[in-house]
């Protein structure tokens, strides 16, 4: 026999745990379609927690019974924003995948929560906070949802500096890179804000143009990027990086051919003697 126990409230039906298992009564027992029902179910997205035991006191010693013991996940019975002073309730609910009625997912929450940030962001607000609290209430099934934000101010790029760049320019670094400082056409394109994704991969870029120079010492990352507010509504990007010798190729030669002259394929390689 089969015998499904919920832990805690639920709406669902005990028929509908029963529809997806892998197993049912009168077969043969297999270990393998128990781990295979607990992945169904698991995936349903409907639950916490799914464990399985014999059923000890089964009076017949020629068969099996199996007990589910399910664990609902809890319904979102609401989602507040607290700290939201210059975004509205509406526009933030539009950014987030939780929703009031829907099984509680804290992976779902983390993940909003980096959609609010980035939204934040887009929007000119460089130090923006988010976090969350969750309130469980076992008792009734239900939870709350509290984003906790920490707005700051709302600045756009005014400058983007470098320290330590002594063979390459700035203004050719600068190209090299998505990020731009604040134009008046940056209402039309989004450009002009600080956002960490695309500051870091601009740091990738510019490693990879230093390699391309020879420069293969190049040290550059998030660690020696300073943001400093300028005036009431700018933001100064600094990046410190320290370059490093300048590598050259040293003699170049080919091994192991018999077909061809060894001048004649070094003549069709790009790589010459004393290039970076």
């Amino acid at each position: 026999s089969i015998e499904i126990r919920f832990e805690g409230p639920t709406e669902v039906n005990p028929s509908y745990v029963l529809k997806n298992l892998s197993i049912e009564k009168g077969m043969n027992y297999a270990p393998n379609l128990i781990d295979k029902s607990i992945e169904n179910l698991m995936s349903i997205g409907q639950f916490e927690n799914i464990r399985v035991f014999r059923d000890q006191d089964h009076p017949d010693p020629n068969s099996v019974a199996l007990i589910f013991i399910v664990t609902p996940k809890l319904r979102i019975t609401s989602i507040d924003f607290i700290g939201n002073d210059k975004m509205s309730r509406r526009k933030l609910r539009k950014k987030i995948e939780s929703v009031e009625g829907l099984p509680l997912s804290e992976q779902t929450v983390k993940s909003d929560e980096q959609a609010l940030r980035d939204y934040y962001l887009k929007k000119g607000y460089w130090s923006i906070q988010i976090g969350s609290d969750i309130l469980r209430d076992d008792t009734t099934g239900g939870a709350n949802i509290a984003f906790r934000i920490d707005e700051g101010d709302k600045r756009h790029l005014t400058e983007i500096e470098f320290v330590g760049n002594k063979t390459i320019k700035g203004r050719s670094l600068r190209k090299i890179m998505k990020t731009k400082k604040w134009r008046f056409y940056s209402f039309f394109t989004g450009s002009g804000r600080y956002k960490p994704s695309e500051l870091e991969e601009d740091l990738t870029r510019l490693r990879r143009h230093y390699h391309n120079e020879g420069l293969l010492d190049v040290q550059m990352d998030q660690g020696g990027v300073q943001l400093i507010p300028d005036g009431r509504s700018g933001l100064r990007i600094l990046i410190k990086l320290t370059e490093g010798k300048r590598y050259k190729v040293g003699r170049v030669a080919v091994k192991g051919s018999v077909l061809f002259d060894e001048e004649v394929l070094l003549s069709t390689l790009r790589l010459k003697e004393g290039a970076v």
